[in-house]
């Protein structure tokens, strides 16, 4: 009895043992992880930058995306619109269009005239706002003349413009975890190394901050360009006036040119006259023996 009760002490001390060396290995193990995980060299940044990147797993911009893009109930849509016409009187129509930009609040960006007569072309480009698009377009189109073509075109940016704010939402959190790790920096590298990451941080967010600034422009302003020709009823008989001092001076220089012409070659033919007859007599010498 007394050795079967020493034999199980032994192997119930030895089972109790045994689990307590297993469950040390597996606590060091987790420690040893963990520790690999935390890179010392750069004051803990490895394992900071890991879990702040926007490129993280735990970001997800598609996800962010769609989910914004579902809770967005307004479309960030660019819209412009294009008019080409053909009208007898171009300067009143240019006068008409002042005219409904001024009642709209619009600006005309630039504004191009070109050609004479019946190949005069006018281009305008008018900026307005976009709830006024529609409005001023179908305006624009009840101005008289001979519309050649008109059409709008409308690009939705809003999942692109929904990707950017999320983007900048976690590169501002980024941000703000390099500021904390900044104040806790001890030596002079890891305060480079993280001013090295602030920077580069900052500079993603001035990109996708410019980068909303425009669409933001291009989706509260819509633009419609505009064609005016000079149709061929309005059309002047002559566009230009006949001056005959002019064409007789043309005429002056054209014959003056035709003199020099003709002088140049004469010069020319002087020149290489010698070398011509060394060619050309030799030739006609030997034609002739072979006649005779």
């Amino acid at each position: 009895m007394k050795k079967g009760l020493k034999i199980g002490l032994i192997v119930g001390a030895s089972v109790l043992l045994i689990s307590a060396v297993v469950v040390t290995v597996i606590f060091v193990s987790s420690i040893r992880n963990s520790a690999t995980n935390y890179d010392y060299s750069d004051g803990g940044l490895g394992m900071v930058e890991e879990s702040i990147s926007p490129d993280s797993p735990t970001y997800d911009a598609k996800t962010a995306t769609s989910e914004s893009a579902e809770s967005t109930e307004d479309r960030d849509v660019i819209r412009n619109g294009t008019i080409t016409v053909s009208v007898d009187d171009i300067d009143a129509t240019v006068t008409e269009i002042d005219t409904i930009k001024g009642q709209y609040s619009g600006e005309i960006t630039y504004m191009v005239d070109t050609g004479d007569g019946k190949d005069r072309i006018v281009t305008i480009s008018l900026k307005v706002a976009e709830e006024k698009f529609d409005e001023v377009y179908n305006k624009l189109k009840t101005l008289e003349g001979e519309y050649t073509y008109s059409g709008i075109s409308a690009n939705d940016v809003t999942e692109t413009v929904v990707d950017l704010e999320a983007r900048l939402k976690n590169l501002r959190s980024v941000e703000r975890q390099y500021l904390e790790i900044l104040k806790s920096a001890n030596t002079v590298k890891d305060t480079l190394l993280v001013y090295e990451q602030l920077n580069t941080t900052r500079a993603n967010i001035e990109s996708i901050e410019a980068s909303l600034e425009y669409y933001a422009r291009q989706t509260d302003y819509s633009t419609i360009y505009m064609t005016i020709s000079q149709s061929s009823t309005g059309a002047q008989l002559s566009d230009d006036p006949w001056e005959p001092l002019g064409v007789l001076k043309d005429a002056g220089r054209a014959l003056v040119n035709l003199g020099k012409f003709l002088g140049s070659t004469l010069i020319w033919i002087l020149v290489f006259s010698p070398v011509i007859a060394i060619i050309v007599v030799p030739i006609i010498l030997i034609q002739r023996k072979k006649r005779k």
